[in-house]
């Protein structure tokens, strides 16, 4: 499986990868290995800062289903150029209007829809990051308050992928051994990114997320090209 999620760990994804497709994999950030979990949990205290989380998530879950079981072998490049564009139109309208940002019936009319698309679009090829972080960064969130955000919504729709891979008999043990030893390479890093991510506050870190939305799509593009 090819693509990348922004703002995301995931070594567990790469095992997700590999067991929903036969193409290379790279490591996705799904959300699925303990230090996605650490930073959730080390968040949670921001959790009343995001609304509508419950509706999102829960249709991630239904959406993870749809896109493990039924649309596995969509074709992935068009979906990962459109992905691309949405990402490049998000950060152009962002640097025209700097205090842009979603209202709250925008959040709760729209985030059970985005939900839907992140579930099917993390089990159909294992890229939702692009999607995630671009919809979470309209709320213009604290940095624990999007971390938490985007960590448990990457948590839950990718659990639910690899539950449904292992009940399918997709997810083997060679599997899982790979993308835990990927995932003690993250929780060395992730202490490092903590204390960055407590120098960042405010337009700071909005140009932060700028820059890795604008990444992941520069590495979804190379990924339809190569």
């Amino acid at each position: 499986m090819r693509g990348s999620n922004a703002s995301g760990s995931g070594a567990w994804s790469e095992a997700a990868s590999r067991a929903t497709s036969d193409c290379p994999a790279t490591t996705l950030g799904d959300g699925t290995d303990p230090a996605n979990a650490w930073l959730c949990l080390e968040s949670r205290d921001a959790r009343h800062e995001v609304v509508g989380l419950g509706p999102l998530i829960a249709a991630g879950v239904v959406g993870a289903v749809i896109g493990t079981v039924a649309l596995v072998n969509l074709p992935e490049d068009p979906l990962l150029i459109l992905l691309a564009a949405t990402v490049v139109v998000f950060v152009i309208r962002f640097l025209r209007n700097p205090d842009l940002r979603l209202s709250p019936v925008t959040i709760r009319r729209g985030g059970p829809l985005v939900g839907l698309l992140v579930g099917i679009l993390q089990g159909a090829i294992g890229v939702s990051g692009p999607v995630v972080a671009t919809w979470i960064a309209g709320y213009r969130l604290r940095p624990r308050a999007f971390v938490h955000a985007v960590t448990l919504i990457f948590g839950v729709t990718g659990l639910t992928q690899v539950v449904v891979l292992v009940a399918q008999g997709r997810f083997t043990a060679e599997l899982l051994g790979g993308a835990a030893c990927a995932g003690l390479a993250v929780a060395v890093a992730t202490p490092l990114g903590l204390r960055l991510r407590g120098r960042l506050a405010g337009p700071a870190f909005d140009r932060v997320v700028l820059i890795v939305l604008l990444v992941s799509a520069l590495s979804l593009l190379i990924d339809v090209v190569r």
